[in-house]
This record gives structure tokens, C-alpha cells and sequence, in this order.
């Protein structure tokens, strides 16, 4: 998962506008725009205010030791799957 697109899911999963996210993390909206399509990087100081607002701290210490966090969740979707019918 590329970093624009788990910016994305987590401005996502909050419901939360591109505007909302730029109101918590104190950037302009087109910035939000940029970062979710990686045209631009985010500063530290942003990075960590996204992390911040979204409350996903352990997300994005598996994003930064290069984890892919979809594969994550799609591994764990099938072992409960697995784990439903299994019950």
C-alpha cells in the first residue's frame, strides 16, 4: 500500500472529508489532496499530526518498517472467515 492511499483509508475509516482532515491536522485541503495521491509528502510534523488524529499509531509504525497493511488485513478478514465456518 503506497502512503497516499493509507493516508486515504485513514481520513476513510474517521469519515471524515479531505477539509475535516485538514481542519485536524492544521493544512490546507489541497495538501490533503497532494498527500493522498503522492504528489507531495507530508512533513514529519504533519505525518505524525495524521497519525495523531486518526489514532493510528501501530498503522503507521508498520508503514514505516515498509509492512504492507493491507496484505495485513486481508490475512486476518480470512482467518476469521476461516474461523466463522469453522464454529
Amino acid at each position: 500500500m503506497e502512503l497516499g492511499a493509507f493516508f486515504k483509508e485513514l481520513r476513510c475509516k474517521n469519515k471524515w472529508t479531505q477539509e475535516k482532515m485538514a481542519e485536524e491536522i492544521h493544512v490546507n485541503q489541497s495538501d490533503i489532496s497532494k498527500f493522498e495521491t503522492n504528489e507531495k509528502l507530508p512533513d514529519l510534523e504533519a505525518f505524525f499530526r495524521i497519525i495523531d488524529a486518526t489514532k493510528a499509531h501501530e498503522l503507521a509504525a508498520l508503514v514505516l518498517f515498509g509492512v504492507d497493511v493491507s496484505t495485513i488485513i486481508q490475512s486476518m478478514a480470512q482467518l476469521v472467515g476461516g474461523l466463522i465456518i469453522w464454529i
